[in-house]
């Protein structure tokens, strides 16, 4: 009986380990060099979770605004305009993670490292042909 015992509860224990929710964020995920005004997308792996996932771009370690809210399905973010969040325009430069948590959880991950957000190149004006 002790021995039967034994096995269940390490049935149980291997069980609820194997099930454990996770997010791991997936892009960016440090190194990454982005436009600021381009089109990328935000991706990540969610297991066992219910919920729908917030995103957030961070400076330094410091969050500085939310760039989306999603559906418990989704797993990719199409940020229309790279650096845009709930409290204006990033500024480029490095030091820059995102988090994504499920929503009304603790279960969350951050970028492994950091990326760059990079000002968009000059744009070249050429006028030619004009009559007065």
């Amino acid at each position: 009986m002790r021995q039967k015992i034994l096995v269940l509860f390490s049935f149980i224990i291997i069980c609820t380990i194997g099930m454990a929710q996770e997010i791991r964020v997936i892009s960016p995920n440090g190194g990454e060099l982005w436009e600021i005004g381009s089109v990328q997308y935000i991706q990540w792996t969610a297991t066992d979770t219910s919920n729908g996932f917030k995103i957030t771009l961070s400076k330094d370690g410091v969050s500085i605004g939310a760039v989306g809210v999603l559906d418990p399905s989704d797993r990719s973010f199409r940020w229309e305009e790279v650096g845009r969040h709930q409290n204006g325009l990033a500024s480029s430069g490095s030091g820059y993670t995102i988090k994504v948590k499920e929503l009304r959880t603790e279960i969350s991950d951050e970028s492994d490292a950091c990326f760059t957000l990079t000002d968009p190149p000059p744009c070249d004006l050429m006028i030619t042909n004009i009559f007065v």
